[in-house]
């Protein structure tokens, strides 16, 4: 069994959420630039 200690894992999910907000919006930029490229 493993045991996580929750404060390090707190820190591994803000990490893994600060990334995923970096990551999001250049998901989205790009996403968008699909679509805009499909529609026109």
């Amino acid at each position: 069994m493993v045991r996580i200690d929750s404060e390090s894992n707190g820190v591994a999910i803000s990490v893994m959420a600060g990334r995923l907000k970096e990551q999001v919006p250049a998901m989205l930029d790009d996403s968008l630039q699909k679509l805009d490229a499909l529609l026109a």
